[in-house]
């Protein structure tokens, strides 16, 4: 699993988007997992595949990962927690739930006449020609959607310590709606300061 959109794995691997991870994961898949899984099941005399079960990129620490299985896999003597993260009231997310006295609910007016874009506009056509940057859409900064009105966005304190997020999150909402029926998307996003170092362009970036 590497941190590609698609195809991307046959090119270079150095960035997605305005993402860097200080190494072509591309050609390091290519030359250390891809090659050997090949020559194991397609020559007589390869050498013994060392390939593990799941291996995967970890942006962040920018490191691959050989797990035992996926999405509740980690390295070897590693115990799997899931940490809950709550919305509090004052559009705050923490670590620790609600406390007594709290607003029971946030709430936002929704116009199906005028969703929510999942990309920033002008939309672009797709396609892999130069400029185009549909395969991009996964790092996209999502500040434009966080500014509207229709959209809830809570924020945490700043981390004091690493928060490793891996695996297939959960989330539980409660939820009701006035019209007919309703679309919920749950997203969770990495938060950069304001200032960068080295890369001026990521400053609050979501």
């Amino acid at each position: 699993m590497g941190p590609w959109h698609h195809g991307q794995e046959i090119a270079d691997g150095s960035t997605l988007g305005a993402l860097k991870f200080n190494s072509d994961t591309a050609l390091t898949f290519r030359q250390e997992i891809l090659r050997p899984f090949l020559d194991h099941y397609l020559k007589d005399d390869a050498p013994k595949m060392d390939v593990a079960l799941v291996t995967a990129f970890e942006t962040g620490t920018n490191t691959w990962r050989r797990l035992s299985s996926w999405p509740a896999g980690c390295a070897s003597g590693c115990t799997v927690k899931p940490t809950p993260l709550y919305f509090n009231a004052g559009l705050k997310m923490t670590f620790g739930g609600p406390k007594s006295g709290d607003a029971s609910f946030e709430e936002y007016v929704s116009d199906p006449a005028k969703p929510v874009p999942f990309r920033a506009r002008p939309t672009r056509p797709t396609g892999y020609d130069n400029g185009l940057t549909w395969p991009l859409w996964l790092v996209d900064d999502q500040r434009e959607q966080s500014g509207r009105p229709d959209v809830l966005a809570f924020t945490s304190d700043v981390l004091t310590a690493p928060v490793k997020i891996s695996g297939e999150p959960i989330a539980n909402l409660i939820a009701s709606t006035s019209g007919t029926d309703s679309d919920w998307v749950v997203k969770l996003i990495d938060l950069y300061p304001d200032e960068v170092a080295g890369q001026p362009n990521m400053g609050g970036y979501s």
